[in-house]
């Protein structure tokens, strides 16, 4: 019984010119169905993966790939060559001015703050990358308290910055927890010093209501007996 052979598609050719996308996000896309496409042909060995990168890519790809000094001579160096060639060219000076707009964050320490920056400083190409974190955490770190000690340093470099933010940072931190007993304290006696002074209000909200029903009583109490020495008077005038 015959096989049945498997037809399967090619990838097609890598538009170069014309596209408004990103080359590099699109000749990633690309490598990738390339990958799917050799190992479904069952392509295992490594110089006709290559030939056929090239051929099957097509003539845009083979004239950029002409111009390379170095090709290489396997199928990754291929690859690679076009991947870094495709690769977005990065503007130093954008990067630098990304660089100096970063501020420390809230709750961030200054420990991550270097490690932020000295991140974003590798595609900034400073002479002296180290200066430039150590300068932007100095210019940009919340504390002000923190900044002056800083600047206190006749020589400040990034391992002082770093020993300096930690000692400060381990400061605060016991200085908040040798003031929190305190803190808690002085709620509980504004607590009960409010409790008194509510106690207080209601007692002389009672004396108040006490004296004036005394009041009311006494100003009762002598129409009554006027009365009782009218019906007294009419009663003896009566018998007589």
């Amino acid at each position: 019984m015959a096989t049945a052979k498997l037809e399967i598609s090619t990838p097609g050719q890598f538009q170069v010119t014309g596209q408004h996308t990103n080359l590099s996000k699109s000749w990633e896309q690309y490598l990738k169905k390339f990958d799917y496409y050799i190992k479904a042909a069952g392509v295992n060995k490594d110089e006709q993966k290559r030939a056929l990168l090239l051929h099957i890519a097509g003539p845009e790809i083979q004239d950029v790939f002409e111009t390379f000094d170095d090709q290489g001579s396997t199928f990754t160096d291929a690859a690679a060559q076009l991947s870094t060639y495709f690769a977005p060219k990065k503007t130093i000076s954008y990067e630098r001015h990304v660089f100096h707009q970063e501020k420390q964050h809230d709750e961030e320490t200054i420990d991550n703050y270097i490690v932020r920056l000295s991140k974003l400083a590798i595609s900034c190409e400073f002479p002296d990358k180290n200066d430039m974190v150590r300068d932007q955490v100095v210019n940009t770190c919340k504390s002000s308290h923190l900044r002056r000690k800083f600047l206190e340093q006749p020589e400040l470099t990034l391992d002082k910055v770093q020993s300096i933010a930690r000692t400060f940072d381990l400061s605060e931190t016991h200085v908040r927890r040798m003031t929190e007993p305190t803190t808690q304290n002085d709620e509980l006696y504004r607590i009960h010093r409010n409790n008194q002074r509510g106690n207080q209000r209601t007692q002389l909200g009672n004396q108040q209501n006490q004296q004036n029903q005394r009041q009311q009583n006494q100003g009762a109490n002598p129409p009554n007996k006027r009365g009782n020495q009218r019906n007294q008077h009419n009663s003896t005038e009566n018998t007589v």
